[in-house]
């Protein structure tokens, strides 16, 4: 997640100093740390890791939605990025087949709907 967010936080810093017009060497400072940062990893199953490797899951119900930053409430996680988005959606599915009644529920139904929206609007 930490990943996740410092990359958000640089596109979005790196956008708005575009459109402004302004701080072109911290622009360009961040578009060259940026290379730098860890990117997401797929698993075994064709999840999105929640973590640098793979672990064998000791409650494979539980789910944290940590991993899933990139695609809410972060942008970075979009058809453009077709693996990626794949393993999004795969980690998905599991949690959302049962009936959650824990805490995630409600994000991980904003994330279903949010990829479904991207899905149909931007991968036609």
């Amino acid at each position: 997640m930490d990943m996740a967010i410092i990359r958000n936080l640089f596109g979005n810093t790196i956008h708005a100093a575009e459109l402004l017009g302004v701080d072109v060497e911290f622009r360009k400072m961040l578009e060259q740390k940026s290379k730098y940062l860890a990117g997401y990893r797929i698993g075994s199953h064709g999840q999105l890791l929640e973590w640098d490797k793979e672990y064998k899951e000791t409650e494979p119900q539980h789910r944290h939605l940590s991993h899933l930053f990139g695609l809410y409430p972060g942008c970075d996680i979009i058809p453009d990025t077709p693996e990626v988005f794949k393993a999004a959606r795969q980690t998905l599915i599991a949690p959302l087949s049962k009936r959650s009644t824990n805490h995630s529920f409600m994000p991980l139904r904003v994330c279903k709907v949010k990829f479904i929206v991207f899905s149909f609007y931007l991968c036609k």
